[in-house]
């Protein structure tokens, strides 16, 4: 960290499009909006609540994510199929960092109605779901289904559902 950005402090961007590395959570939200969203971010009392209310979900977590363990690095990133209010992902995203393993992070946000029904209920409901956000796109054309978080390991060539077998097989591969 200190070789990169000059002091040990987090959160610290380097974004290898533009050249750009930045300290300080505001300045890093107002250079993502600006740059990727191509508008202002939001005004810094709707980020304040949503830092309180992100705090108050990590409060039950304690250490969780927090402290690092040993571990073999991949030699290529991981990806994760997420999206931030998952719990269920919430425990991988967790796990990767406590192994201190790269990855990739495809964002499975919902933007439709549809996104929110659960996979099963859309199966038993025979709905006709066709995702619009392009990293559901790509799970669905990849895995078959929509359903967070999904694991993809390029160095092993395993695919893996369900938090609690993705959890197991980053400690068997990857654990020290």
């Amino acid at each position: 960290m200190e070789r990169l950005g000059g002091k040990q402090q987090f959160p610290y961007l380097m974004d290898p499009n533009t050249g750009e590395a930045l300290y300080e959570s505001a300045a890093i939200i107002d250079y993502l909006y600006q740059q990727y969203g191509g508008r202002p971010a939001p005004k810094s009392w709707q980020l304040r609540l949503r830092t309180a209310a992100a705090v108050a979900a990590s409060a039950p977590r304690g250490s969780h994510g927090i402290r690092c363990l040993d571990s073999q690095a991949p030699k290529k990133p991981l990806e994760l199929y997420s999206f931030e209010a998952s719990p269920f992902a919430r425990l991988v995203r967790e796990r990767l960092t406590e192994l201190q393993l790269p990855y990739l992070l495809r964002q499975c946000g919902r933007d439709q109605w549809q996104d929110w029904v659960l996979p099963i209920m859309r199966k038993r409901l025979d709905m006709d779901y066709a995702p619009s956000q392009r990293n559901r796109v790509d799970l669905m054309a990849r895995a078959g289904r929509i359903a967070v978080p999904y694991l993809v390991d390029p160095n092993t060539g395993k695919e893996l559902f369900e938090s609690e077998a993705i959890l197991d097989y980053l400690d068997q591969t990857y654990g020290g």
